[in-house]
C-alpha cells in the first residue's frame, strides 16, 4: 500500500484523515470512487468543514452519500458518545477519524495495542520532530510491524486521548465534550 498522505492546506485535516481512512480500508487508491473524493472536498472551507452553523449537518449528509457510494459502513458521533465509541473498536476492517484539542484539528485512527492508539496525523508540522511524552503520546514512533509503516506517526495513550483539557504541549487529546466528533468506517 502506498504511504498516507499529509494535508495540503491547513485547514484540510478531516478531508485528509477521511482519504487516509478510505486508502487502508481499499487498499488501492484506484478502487475510490472520485464522486467520493469530490464529496469531501465540497464540505471544506478556509475555515475547515462546512457544517451551515450547526455541526455536522453537511457532514452527515457527505457521509452517507459516502457510505452509499463506497459500500463501506459509516458510523458518526458527537460529545459524549465519543469516548463510549472509541472504547468500542476493533481495527478489524474499521478505521476512526477522531476530532482532537476540542474541535480544531483531524487525525486517522487505525489501531490499538496495550491502551495506545495508532494514529495517523496529517499534520506533518505536529509530527516531524520525534517528541515522547510518558503516559501521553509519542511522534514518530518506532513501529517494529512493517504492516504499520506509513499508517503510524503517532501513538496516543487512550486515558490521555480521552481528556477533556490540559495535557502536553500539542495537545492530541478530545477536549471539550462538545466539540468532540468520531467518524467510524469499515468494511462490511
Amino acid at each position: 500500500m502506498q504511504p498516507l498522505s499529509y494535508q495540503i492546506l491547513p485547514y484540510s485535516c478531516w478531508v485528509t484523515s477521511m482519504l487516509n481512512g478510505l486508502l487502508i480500508l481499499y487498499g488501492n487508491k484506484n478502487r475510490m470512487s472520485g464522486l467520493v473524493y469530490r464529496l469531501l472536498h465540497d464540505v471544506l472551507t478556509e475555515d475547515g468543514v462546512y457544517t451551515q452553523g450547526k455541526p455536522g449537518n453537511d457532514i452527515r449528509a457527505v457521509l452517507e452519500a459516502i457510505q452509499i457510494r463506497s459500500r463501506l459502513k459509516v458510523h458518526h458521533y458527537d460529545d459524549v458518545a465519543v469516548a463510549n465509541a472509541l472504547r468500542k473498536l476493533t481495527f478489524d476492517k474499521q478505521v476512526a477519524i477522531c476530532v482532537v484539542n476540542s474541535g480544531t484539528h483531524a487525525i486517522l485512527l487505525t489501531g490499538k495495542t496495550d491502551g495506545w492508539y495508532h494514529a495517523f496525523d496529517p499534520d506533518w508540522d505536529g509530527v516531524k520532530r520525534k517528541q515522547e511524552f510518558l503516559d501521553a503520546y509519542i511522534t514518530q514512533p518506532e513501529v517494529g510491524r512493517k504492516s504499520m509503516r506509513g499508517k503510524v506517526n503517532l501513538l496516543i495513550e487512550e486515558n490521555y486521548l480521552l481528556r477533556s483539557r490540559g495535557g502536553k504541549r500539542g495537545g492530541n487529546h478530545l477536549g471539550a465534550v462538545c466539540a468532540r466528533t468520531l467518524t467510524v468506517i469499515e468494511k462490511h
